[in-house]
């Protein structure tokens, strides 16, 4: 393989179709068929930590409903959108419409624009709504905007008759504590969890995983999945597939300026320092000669959010205002 090639790769090109991923990409199918075939507009919540890999089972759920251009419109079934990290329900309309094409998205008021996002949804065939990054209604303490946003994003559920499904971080569940109905509509849950190494099934999975992507490499390497290596990669990344392909696309990276012939422990000693943890002392390497005894989540540490909490006030809070909406309905 060239240099121009290697140069291109990334791991996250490759589908590993591991237990999580397949199970979600299942569950999205499932309450998309269902609609296609009984017309239920059905609602579905996946949660996980960042890098666990959401966002490749969103792109490539909907890599396999590409956009198609007809001779008098554009087919869109599958249309996928990031909730704004400030959000309203106006951007988030706004968001919806400039993903389907609209040069005007920004202008008229929100009742005008949900018009319009009704004509488009229905113009353009969209059968699936993906909204990712579901818990900014949240992290700003927004509850006001967000006891809005779920009444408006029942109504247009209800409206647009296509299902939703909704991604973000696992505190995106208490958005919808603030509207009972809606809260009904997203029963159905899947928490997309990080590979594990705690028991024999565990380690066995997570083994799986690394020769499968080991298949994939176009550099000759050791063997990833043996155990001490397993061990390895698992305190480097916590299970966490989003670490797991930035240590890989960087050890291959470091190869191919250096011109390295196979990866070895110390490539991955220097993709760890340069795509994971910039400042990591030497002996907490989990690449150096001995596997550090840490999970690596602690205070400053890469994997410090796994045992984060979030802000438990904004929580009780959120299910104040959700039993005051309840009294008021």
């Amino acid at each position: 393989m060239n240099r121009k090639t290697l140069l291109k790769f990334s791991i996250r090109n490759s589908v590993i179709e591991h237990p999580g991923y397949v199970m979600a990409m299942q569950k999205i199918e499932q309450i998309h068929l269902r609609s296609r075939l009984a017309g239920v507009a059905g609602g579905l919540l996946i949660t996980g930590h960042t890098g666990s890999g959401k966002s490749t089972i969103k792109r490539q759920y909907a890599e396999r409903y590409p956009r198609e251009e007809t001779t008098d419109r554009t087919l869109v079934r599958v249309l996928v959108v990031d909730t704004p990290s400030r959000p309203t329900v106006r951007n988030l309309v706004a968001a919806l419409l400039a993903a389907l094409g609209d040069p005007a998205s920004q202008r008229g008021t929100t009742e005008e624009k949900t018009y319009r996002l009704y004509k488009l949804i229905e113009g353009c065939g969209v059968e699936l709504l993906i909204i990712d990054e579901f818990q900014h209604f949240l992290d700003r303490g927004q509850l006001s905007e967000a006891t809005t946003m779920t009444d408006w994003l029942k109504n247009f559920i209800n409206r647009a008759n296509i299902p939703v499904v909704l991604m973000g971080l696992p505190r995106s569940a208490y958005v919808l504590e603030l509207n009972e109905q809606l809260r009904r509509r997203f029963s159905s849950r899947y928490s997309l969890e990080a590979f594990a190494f705690a028991n024999s099934e565990d380690i066995i999975q997570f083994r799986a995983l690394l020769n499968a992507i080991q298949h994939q490499l176009p550099i000759p390497t050791f063997a990833l999945s043996d155990y001490p290596s397993a061990k390895r990669f698992y305190v480097a990344t916590q299970g966490l597939m989003d670490y797991l392909a930035k240590l890989i696309d960087g050890a291959i990276q470091i190869a191919v300026v250096r011109n390295l012939k196979t990866l070895e422990l110390r490539t991955f000693a220097e993709a760890f320092i340069e795509t994971v943890w910039r400042d990591c002392p030497k002996d907490l390497n989990p690449f150096n000669s001995d596997i550090p005894a840490t999970s690596l989540t602690g205070p400053g540490q890469p994997c410090s959010f796994i045992t984060g909490e979030f802000d438990a006030a904004i929580v009780r809070k959120a299910k104040r205002t959700a039993r005051k909406q309840q009294k008021v309905d």
